[in-house]
């Protein structure tokens, strides 16, 4: 489960799929690959290592996908992983347009957008980035709270004002300072695993 604004829920359907599609395309194309050199413009995620960034997908699989997990805490870690995921729905998709490619993103965010009852979905041949940037930047909200996991403004304060704002934007004292969990190669691969085949799972459902 994953605590969102709207309840404590799992990722169904279309919304489902596409998330999944995505975490399996990312973590197969590009952290299998660190030499590419891929960042996704989320320090949180970006700045840990090959190892870190399995294991913290691995739960954030677990918490999205299956009801039988409790709710995953909050951390800019978790939060930041999944704003990862979506930027790279965000690249994939611009990439489609940009080379003239099939729609599948395309399709895939529609599908979402539609099943969350967005109005406001763009033609399936559509072109506008800035149209498809907003419409992923929606779907991101039915699971993320806000920004916080971006860091930077709350840390960058003195200890005194960093407590005062953390306080008035309803931050969790622990929220920033969670240590990424470091497994060993062994469990790495055995989370990859796992992980791969979850949203394989995903992706084949009906």
């Amino acid at each position: 489960m994953w605590h969102t604004q709207n309840g404590d829920r799992t990722l169904k359907g279309a919304e489902a799929k596409l998330f999944a599609e995505a975490l399996l395309n990312l973590v197969e194309d590009a952290i299998l690959s660190p030499e590419i050199g891929y960042e996704l413009g989320i320090p949180v995620f970006d700045n840990i290592t090959y190892n870190q960034k399995i294991s913290i997908l691995f739960t954030i699989s677990n918490g999205l996908f299956k009801k039988s997990v409790p709710a995953i805490k909050l951390s800019a870690l978790n939060e930041g992983a999944i704003a990862s995921i979506f930027e790279h729905i965000k690249n994939r998709l611009f990439f489609e347009i940009e080379e003239d490619m099939k729609p599948d993103w395309r399709v895939l965010v529609r599908k979402a957008l539609i099943q969350s009852g967005e109005e406001d979905v763009p033609p399936l041949r559509s072109i506008e980035l800035g149209e498809w940037d907003c419409c992923i930047d929606c779907l991101s909200e039915h699971i993320l709270w806000d920004s916080d996991y971006l860091e930077d403004r709350i840390l960058d304060e003195s200890p005194k004002s960093s407590k005062h704002l953390k306080q008035a934007l309803g931050i969790n004292k622990d929220y920033f300072i969670d240590i990424p969990p470091d497994p060993g190669d062994k469990e790495t691969e055995k989370q990859l695993k796992k992980l791969k085949g979850l949203c394989i799972k995903i992706i084949r459902s009906k």
